[in-house]
């Protein structure tokens, strides 16, 4: 069984520390997946994989997809609306060249999971069903602890292993929109699996929804109503 992962993100370090953040991520996504596309979406200079490239423990698994700003504008049609970072059309783009039996669309800065726990979920639920799991929170304070006040990438995976056991579920999910329990996680996947049958099937993300939030409500929607 082979497994993708597509991750998307823009040179912009959105939420601080992006680089060093997307640098842990990418490595334990290396590790966990059979094929990672990174799709870096309307970078002002240039993609920010060129930046932490020297401290990804690279297996030649990872693929690199750049959507200059030329090319961004094109796509979204020039609507000034739309996100810098248009999440369903960079998951998209990167879903529809992703191989795997099982596509998980993900972010840049979330520490994958052990394959072995992947292919437990996958497991458990089934081939026809789409799952989507929130991220459990760990403060950017605490990782550099963990490091001893370096960033340490080698260190990856001990930071993961002790994430596993010190990290806890959010418990303070609400949903976002009245009577919408699909509201729950309103911003493109933390964590979202499915085959690669259910992620054609309903034709991926909404390219409609070029604006941010609730696009992870409509794809959950959308493969809950869909004929699988």
């Amino acid at each position: 069984m082979k497994l993708s992962a597509v991750i998307i993100s823009r040179n912009d370090n959105y939420g601080g520390h992006l680089n060093e953040r997307a640098t842990y991520a990418i490595n334990s996504a290396i590790n966990s997946f059979d094929e990672v596309t990174y799709v870096d979406w309307n970078s002002e200079s240039h993609s920010l994989l060129y930046d932490i490239k020297d401290n990804l423990q690279l297996k030649g698994n990872l693929k690199h997809i750049v959507i200059p700003p030329s090319a961004a504008t094109n796509l979204t049609q020039g609507d000034p609306y739309a996100q810098k970072c248009c999440e369903v059309l960079a998951r998209n783009i990167g879903i529809r060249r992703s191989t795997g039996d099982y596509i998980v669309s993900t972010n840049i800065d979330i520490i994958q999971p052990k394959k072995e726990d992947i292919l437990k979920v996958i497991e458990e639920h089934g081939e026809d069903c789409f799952t989507t799991i929130s991220r459990r929170e760990v403060e950017w304070k605490y990782i550099k602890e963990f490091q001893g006040g370096d960033y340490n990438f080698n260190n990856w995976s001990a930071f993961r292993d002790d994430a596993y056991k010190t990290s806890v579920p959010r418990n303070h999910l609400e949903q976002t929109l009245p009577n919408d329990q699909y509201s729950l996680i309103n911003c493109c996947g933390d964590f979202q699996l499915a085959s690669n049958h259910v992620w054609n099937t309903i034709k991926g993300y909404e390219e409609q929804m070029s604006y941010a939030c609730f696009a992870d409500t409509n794809v959950q929607k959308k493969a809950l109503l869909s004929p699988l």
